[in-house]
């Protein structure tokens, strides 16, 4: 495995299972941004910075990456507007990204859940957001894998 293909999975694997590992912790935290008021701070900004990191490296990704470190730069409790808006803009060019995308756009789909999550709960709303992102994410990563391993195969023919 290249260190570009486990660099990606780790990046997926860190944005599914750090919100989960926070949230044990702090059950009573309403949004991911909510953890800024918390011991679990470090895992914030390292899922979002390692997040935004692996977005750059990705064409149609980089203004989704931009948002999110700048999101993560306005904590909620000094610029609450401020980080609300680009929190929303976030996953708004996420879904844009994956439903523009050439594979698996019809993952978009599963991002309504995450709209009318919003109404009950904004911290499992942003879950399953970034969980679907992360399924795109992974599903994208594997086609181009078994289209490389094709194409070696091929050529070692």
């Amino acid at each position: 495995m290249s260190k570009d293909v486990f660099y990606r999975i780790f990046t997926i694997v860190l944005g599914i299972t750090f919100p989960l590992i926070m949230i044990s912790v702090f059950p009573e935290t309403k949004s991911l941004s909510s953890f800024w008021n918390t011991s679990m701070v470090p895992l914030f900004i390292l899922m979002n910075i390692v997040t935004a990191s692996f977005f750059f490296t990705l064409d149609n990704w980089k203004l989704p990456a931009i948002l999110l470190v700048l999101t993560t730069a306005f904590p909620y409790m000094y610029f609450n507007n401020i980080h609300n808006i680009l929190a929303v803009m976030f996953f708004l060019t996420s879904g844009y990204a994956m439903l523009t995308s050439k594979r698996y756009n019809w993952l978009t789909v599963l991002l309504i859940p995450a709209v009318l999550m919003s109404f009950i709960s904004v911290f499992w709303a942003e879950v399953i957001a970034i969980d679907t992102i992360s399924l795109f994410h992974g599903l994208v990563l594997w086609k181009r894998e078994n289209i490389n391993k094709q194409r070696l195969k091929n050529k070692n023919i």
